[in-house]
């Protein structure tokens, strides 16, 4: 739950502070901003992790990533269609990576995150 009001949070900030403050496009302001919420989602993993690393194996990480993948895409469209009134359409379009669109790499970063959150802390904690 935390992953998705942060997410939303962003997208309040990248839109209404970002690009207004910096007058970019937003396709390019998605990917300029795309490396810091991979940070913030891996550190959030990483904070989880931390606390509940014992409870996971590496392959039960991949698990939570599918997890929390179908879930903030089920948001992402739920949300999209029901709140904002965006059609299907304009919504699959955030996935084309060819039109410059960076939705698809940050899905993968959520994907990885728990992994990666759990390995880390796991070197940390040895």
């Amino acid at each position: 739950m935390l992953i998705a009001v942060l997410t939303i949070l962003w997208a309040i900030f990248r839109e209404g502070v970002f690009i207004p403050l910096t007058g970019m496009n937003p396709t390019l302001a998605r990917a300029v901003l795309l490396p810091l919420q991979i940070v913030y989602i891996i550190g959030l993993s990483w904070m989880y992790m931390k606390k509940a690393r014992e409870l996971f194996g590496a392959s039960q990480t991949w698990l939570l990533g599918a997890l929390w993948l179908g879930l903030t895409i089920l948001l992402e469209f739920s949300f999209g269609m029901l709140v904002m009134k965006h059609s299907f359409a304009h919504l699959l379009a955030d996935y084309n990576i060819l039109a410059g669109k960076t939705w698809v790499l940050f899905l993968l970063a959520v994907f990885v995150a728990p992994y990666v959150g759990w390995g880390i802390a796991g070197k940390r904690n040895d």
